[in-house]
Protein backbone atom coordinates (compact mmCIF):
# COMPACT_ATOMS: atom_id res chain seq x y z
CA UNK A 1 0.00 0.00 0.00
CA UNK A 2 1.68 3.09 -0.53
CA UNK A 3 0.06 5.92 1.74
CA UNK A 4 1.08 9.14 -0.77
CA UNK A 5 -0.71 8.02 -4.08
CA UNK A 6 -3.61 5.74 -2.36
CA UNK A 7 -2.41 2.96 -4.09
CA UNK A 8 -3.00 -0.72 -3.18
CA UNK A 9 -0.67 -3.58 -5.19
CA UNK A 10 -1.03 -7.01 -3.84
CA UNK A 11 0.09 -10.15 -5.49
CA UNK A 12 1.51 -7.98 -8.13
CA UNK A 13 -1.61 -6.50 -9.45
CA UNK A 14 -3.18 -2.75 -9.12
CA UNK A 15 -6.11 -3.42 -6.48
CA UNK A 16 -9.09 -0.95 -7.19
CA UNK A 17 -10.67 -0.06 -3.81
CA UNK A 18 -13.64 2.70 -3.35
CA UNK A 19 -12.27 5.71 -0.27
CA UNK A 20 -14.48 3.39 2.43
CA UNK A 21 -12.68 0.07 1.41
CA UNK A 22 -8.91 2.06 1.24
CA UNK A 23 -9.37 3.66 4.50
CA UNK A 24 -10.43 0.12 5.93
CA UNK A 25 -7.51 -1.46 4.93
CA UNK A 26 -5.10 1.33 5.25
CA UNK A 27 -6.60 1.10 9.03
CA UNK A 28 -6.23 -2.32 9.68
CA UNK A 29 -2.33 -2.17 7.98
CA UNK A 30 -1.34 0.70 9.98
CA UNK A 31 -2.65 -0.93 13.16
CA UNK A 32 -0.82 -4.57 11.80
CA UNK A 33 -1.11 -7.42 14.30
CA UNK A 34 -3.72 -5.37 16.22
CA UNK A 35 -6.97 -6.39 16.76
CA UNK A 36 -9.57 -3.90 15.27
CA UNK A 37 -13.51 -3.78 16.09
CA UNK A 38 -15.94 -3.07 13.99
CA UNK A 39 -16.45 -0.18 16.21
CA UNK A 40 -13.04 1.07 15.71
CA UNK A 41 -13.64 0.92 12.19
CA UNK A 42 -16.80 2.67 11.72
CA UNK A 43 -15.34 5.64 14.42
CA UNK A 44 -12.85 5.78 11.80
CA UNK A 45 -14.54 5.86 8.50
CA UNK A 46 -17.25 7.97 9.58
CA UNK A 47 -16.35 9.64 12.60
CA UNK A 48 -18.83 8.50 14.72
CA UNK A 49 -20.59 5.75 15.76
CA UNK A 50 -22.31 4.29 12.42
CA UNK A 51 -25.08 1.80 14.06
CA UNK A 52 -25.37 -1.23 16.18
CA UNK A 53 -27.42 -3.02 14.11
CA UNK A 54 -25.68 -2.22 10.74
CA UNK A 55 -23.40 -4.38 9.00
CA UNK A 56 -21.57 -2.23 6.00
CA UNK A 57 -17.89 -3.08 8.06
CA UNK A 58 -18.74 -6.65 7.69
CA UNK A 59 -19.43 -6.10 3.75
CA UNK A 60 -16.69 -3.81 3.02
CA UNK A 61 -14.10 -6.79 4.56
CA UNK A 62 -15.95 -8.96 2.22
CA UNK A 63 -15.16 -6.68 -0.88
CA UNK A 64 -11.92 -5.86 -0.04
CA UNK A 65 -10.98 -9.80 0.37
CA UNK A 66 -12.38 -10.54 -2.83
CA UNK A 67 -10.34 -7.83 -4.40
CA UNK A 68 -6.95 -9.07 -3.17
CA UNK A 69 -7.92 -12.81 -3.34
CA UNK A 70 -10.78 -13.46 -5.76
CA UNK A 71 -10.10 -16.89 -5.42
CA UNK A 72 -10.17 -17.01 -1.99
CA UNK A 73 -6.90 -18.97 -1.19
CA UNK A 74 -5.78 -16.77 1.26
CA UNK A 75 -7.33 -14.45 3.58
CA UNK A 76 -5.57 -11.77 4.17
CA UNK A 77 -7.68 -9.90 6.68
CA UNK A 78 -8.28 -12.39 9.22
CA UNK A 79 -11.10 -12.95 11.07
CA UNK A 80 -10.81 -12.51 15.17
CA UNK A 81 -14.27 -14.48 15.89
CA UNK A 82 -16.17 -11.66 18.73
CA UNK A 83 -13.50 -9.38 18.78
CA UNK A 84 -12.95 -8.15 15.41
CA UNK A 85 -10.22 -8.34 12.54
CA UNK A 86 -6.71 -8.31 12.44
CA UNK A 87 -3.54 -7.88 9.14
CA UNK A 88 -1.06 -10.09 10.98
CA UNK A 89 2.39 -10.08 9.73
CA UNK A 90 4.10 -13.02 7.44
CA UNK A 91 6.65 -13.50 9.82
CA UNK A 92 6.86 -16.81 11.63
Amino acid sequence: MDLTLKKVEYAGAAINLTAREYAILEYLLVNRNGVITREMLEEHIWDCEHGAFSNVVEVLISRIRKKLDPEDKEAVIKTVKGLGYVIKDEKP
